[in-house]
């Protein structure tokens, strides 16, 4: 039966639009589509903050070498560079900028990221001719620039959702 409407009826009198087929019970039922993300995980917090500590003692290695270059195992005459005050701002440098990349990838910042992988490289490199004058320390800075690199370039960066 067509009403003058075009649409027919169904059973009990009420009017089906012919146009959409009765809903078929399959037993599947739609999940909603998972909103974008903004925390893109534990191991990315986790290298951002390795990345601070690293450029924190890496700070403070240059402070030492500025200011009491004796405390090191040898003579600046052994070193590469025979300069402690070149190594302490070089050390000095490379830490606060390492500082100020963690904060950009704990806030999401995709090119603090890549700076801070670049820093990390960088920072290992210097430790590794620096290893003479404190081997311990320059060995762990070593390890944690690996971790740095390792954890931010695994980990998915993305800026925060607006709103």
């Amino acid at each position: 039966m067509t009403d003058s409407s075009g649409t027919s009826a169904g059973p009990a009198g009420a009017y089906v639009d012919p146009a959409v087929p009765p809903a078929a019970d399959d037993g599947f039922t739609p999940s909603p589509i998972p909103q974008e993300v903004s925390n893109p995980g534990g191991m990315l917090r986790f290298a951002a903050v390795i990345l601070g500590l690293a450029g924190l003692w890496q700070a403070v290695v240059g402070l030492v070498a500025l200011t009491n270059p004796d405390s090191f195992a040898v003579s600046a005459a052994a070193l590469p560079v025979h300069n402690y005050t070149a190594w302490g701002w070089v050390h000095l440098i490379i830490g606060l900028v390492a500082l100020a990349c963690c904060f950009g990838v704990l806030a999401g910042n995709a090119l603090a990221a890549v700076v801070g992988v670049v820093l990390a490289v960088v920072s290992a490199a210097v430790h590794l001719v620096f290893i003479k004058a404190e081997p311990g320390a320059a060995l762990m800075v070593i390890a944690l620039d690996v971790l740095v690199i390792w954890g931010v370039t695994t980990a998915q960066v993305r800026p925060p959702i607006a709103g």
